[in-house]
């Protein structure tokens, strides 16, 4: 089924749905129920009524439905936003922010890899783009990205509340992974990161265990007011013993309300005084700036720090020559057309190595060169447009 066939014309929502994840997305496009259970009908789901597709908005469904429900969904809002011109790429980091990997398979972020005989034919050591670096000394960091890195250390190290939020394939991940270096060498600081099948469904009181499993709390408590307790306790004596406490979460954005505003609370736990016994950490898409918004998350929103990840295209051509010198590219593998029409069209690290991977193996198929040239490629390839849609222009982005 192609998105022009779609014949379905619901009024416009009377009420904007519940402000979860998919909900957002489903306010952000005008998308109502009866939209949404004529998508899956067409695609044979047994969908009873409306009220079914407001129960998956809610989390209220069983997994095993949700789990059957959210492709078709997935399948259906992608060919709907492709009919608005919408760009591959903001498709992509729309709904992998709101669906699983399993769920949604993105159309242009999947990494592009180097087979062994195109290395040998430019004679490159390794893939420049498609390996994650190994060490602190293969990691690109810009004087913007070291900013994000040092705010996150001072977090660690002096209680704070802080998000980094990024597109898929922006670094966020390399991030994390800097940060877990910094912290295996720093005996008094203690992160916990909680880990979740599933991130809209997570409670306050999952969290609360985790903390306690993290410390082997040998005994937890029934009672939810008695757990409260336990964990003050425990991150106090963490506290009077030198140990700084950090709860980090990634893939934040897919959390559920009750879950996102209990980490008021949790960070607010302390002497009643000026000292807090916990820092909060948040990595996720950006969809999650745009749902803080929400008047119901007012009182978190006031409290975090944001950290947007920088503007890649600013250093895009900086962050190319390094990973190409890292595996012994000759210097002139990609020429200065190439380098800057590359660069110039990559908004993430991601892209930027899916282009140009895809640019090394079109010259070796097409042109058998040794050197690739902007010209030539930009004769051969389809570069996305970078300006905003049509379509991104009504919707006041």
């Amino acid at each position: 089924m192609t998105a022009q066939s779609y014949t379905i014309k619901p009024r416009p929502n009377k009420r904007q749905h519940q402000n979860t994840p998919l909900g957002a997305l489903f306010n952000k496009y005008d998308i109502s129920l009866s939209r949404v259970e004529h998508w899956l009908a067409s695609r044979g789901a047994s969908v009873s009524s409306r009220k079914t597709v407001s129960k998956l908005i809610r989390h209220e469904l069983s997994a095993e439905y949700s789990a059957e429900l959210n492709p078709l969904i997935a399948d259906a809002m992608r060919e709907y936003m492709l009919s608005l011109d919408v760009s591959h790429s903001e498709i992509d980091a729309e709904l992998s922010a709101v669906f699983t990997e399993g769920e949604y398979k993105p159309m242009s972020t999947k990494r592009i890899e180097l087979t062994d005989a195109e290395l040998d034919w430019f004679g490159l050591k390794h893939d420049p783009f498609a390996e994650f670096p190994r060490h602190a000394d293969e990691v690109f960091i810009s004087p913007e990205l070291q900013r994000i890195i040092d705010r996150v250390k001072d977090a660690i190290k002096y209680p704070a509340f802080i998000s980094v939020t990024g597109d898929i394939g922006s670094g966020k991940t390399v991030i994390r992974a800097m940060i877990e270096d910094y912290c295996a060498t720093q005996p008094n600081v203690k992160v916990i990161w909680p880990e979740f099948f599933d991130m809209g469904r997570i409670s306050p009181i999952q969290i609360a265990h985790a903390i306690l499993r993290h410390f082997e709390v040998a005994r937890i408590p029934r009672s939810t007011e008695a757990v409260g307790d336990l964990v003050k306790r425990t991150l106090e004596r963490q506290f009077q013993s030198g140990n700084r406490v950090t709860l980090a979460f990634d893939e934040c954005h897919r959390m559920s309300d009750a879950a996102l505003s209990s980490l008021k609370n949790f960070f607010e736990m302390g002497s009643g005084g000026f000292q807090r016994w916990l820092s909060v950490m948040l990595f996720g898409q950006r969809v999650f700036d745009a749902r803080l918004e929400d008047q119901k998350f007012r009182e978190l929103n006031e409290r975090i720090i944001p950290n947007p990840m920088p503007d890649f295209q600013a250093y895009s051509a900086d962050y190319m020559r390094f990973r190409l010198k890292r595996a012994n590219a000759p210097d002139d593998l990609f020429d200065a057309d190439a380098v800057k029409l590359i660069s110039g069209h990559a908004t993430t690290p991601l892209q930027l190595g899916n282009i140009a991977n895809k640019a090394l193996r079109l010259t070796r198929d097409d042109f058998a060169e040794k050197q690739v040239v902007g010209q030539a490629i930009k004769e051969k390839m389809f570069f996305e447009n970078r300006t905003a849609s049509p379509f991104a222009k009504r919707r006041g982005a």
